[in-house]
Order: structure tokens, then C-alpha cells, then sequence
């Protein structure tokens, strides 16, 4: 699905990444919809320099990382979510919903 205005910063030992979801066409439009009414599992990040830009603030940051807090800007509503990486596949992180933060 297609995002923008993609935002990390680090508060309190906690990462939180912001994004604005962007669909595309229909089938995007559909699973922006079901993203409301369903589950979270996973994100997977597509964008390298993203992922390249993550993993400096984990390596530059010198107090640790102790949460992952991924908010995405949907249908004018927030929606929350605990994450942690996965393993890394090729040209992709994927970040696994722990719980949802309401």
C-alpha cells in the first residue's frame, strides 16, 4: 500500500514511526478499510532507506531502544500499534504487531 509523510523520532527509549497511508486503487482501498476492522499482523517495509535510517537510530541512539511504536494515519483516525522487528528478509523489514494500543 502506498504511504507518505513517513516520521521516526525517539522519546523516552520508546521509537515511534508515523506514516499516512496513500491507496492507490481499489484493492488498496480495500485493505485500508480492512485495516480498520480487522487484526493487524505485520508491516513489511519495502523502502530501503527507511530501513537504512531505522536501523541508524537503533545504532546511534545511546540509552537502547526499549519499545517500537508504529502509528499510521488512516481515514483521519491514528491507529496505534506495538511492533517488533522480525527477521529480515531479502529488501524488506517486517514488523510484527505485539498489540494494539487503542
Amino acid at each position: 500500500m502506498g504511504v507518505e509523510n513517513i516520521q521516526a523520532g525517539i522519546d523516552v527509549g520508546v521509537l515511534t514511526l508515523r506514516l499516512s497511508i496513500r491507496p492507490v486503487d481499489g484493492n488498496q482501498k480495500a485493505d485500508e478499510e480492512n485495516l480498520h476492522t480487522q487484526n493487524l499482523q505485520s508491516v513489511q517495509i519495502h523502502d530501503d532507506f527507511v530501513i537504512n535510517k531505522l536501523s541508524e537510530l537503533f545504532d546511534n541512539h545511546p540509552k537502547g531502544i526499549s519499545e517500537i511504536r508504529l502509528e499510521i494515519l488512516s481515514k483521519g483516525k491514528i491507529l496505534a500499534f506495538s511492533v517488533a522487528p522480525g527477521a529480515s528478509g531479502l529488501g524488506f523489514l517486517p514488523l510484527l504487531v505485539q498489540r494494539t494500543n487503542g
